[in-house]
């Protein structure tokens, strides 16, 4: 799924890996982000393996929050085969696969107190497009029911929506529809769909 745009993610090292910020803030964290990756390594009398459910519970934050498998892999250096094999809840991690995920801040992501991040209108109305066509709800229910306003025209010149906002339509379209990470496949298949039933009719 789309995640926070670059100018509006938190400075951190998540930043300064995904984006390439060098400002002073960004490069402290990456300090900091070793110094954590040490620390998990040395905790509970350094065992060889973690809890692989702890592992596979923070990865699913990690998305929630809006980074995708490929940015997560570039942040913790993880290939995307070892990420999946971690997502399935492993039992057991082994604790230098599991310290590279979990040193991974969400808050360094999305800050819900200060409301940063946001995404992509892009995204937002491929899962409107979903909730109405294949969900059965009308335009009027989606605007009152997930944006708190009369009317989706009034959603006309927004640019981005705030992530918070965006996670409560996502639990709408899962609830409704399915998979939101789909919606943006299936909204370009009902564009081809269309296209080609209008080129027939002429």
């Amino acid at each position: 799924m789309p995640g926070p745009l670059p100018d509006e993610r938190p400075h951190g090292f998540v930043r300064m890996m995904l984006d390439s910020c060098e400002c002073e803030v960004c490069e402290a964290a990456a300090g900091r982000q070793l110094q954590r990756v040490r620390e998990l390594l040395a905790a509970e009398g350094r065992p060889s393996f973690r809890d692989g459910e702890a592992v596979a519970e923070h990865l699913r934050e990690l998305h929630i929050a809006g980074l995708t498998d490929v940015q997560i892999g570039t942040v913790t250096g993880l290939r995307q085969r070892q990420l999946q094999a971690l997502a399935g809840a492993p039992r057991q991690v082994r604790a230098d696969l599991a310290a590279r995920v979990m040193s991974v801040q969400v808050g360094e992501v999305y800050d819900p107190e200060l409301e940063v991040g946001f995404e992509s209108m892009t995204y937002v109305w491929a899962l409107i497009d979903g909730l109405f066509h294949d969900g059965g709800l009308k335009e009027s229910a989606i605007a009152r029911k997930f944006f708190d306003i009369n009317d989706l025209s009034s959603l006309g010149n927004t640019r981005r929506m705030n992530t918070k906002k965006v996670r409560n339509l996502e639990r709408g379209y899962r609830r409704y529809v399915g998979d939101p990470e789909k919606a943006m496949a299936l909204q370009k298949e009902r564009r081809a769909a269309k296209r080609k039933a209008e080129v027939k009719a002429k």
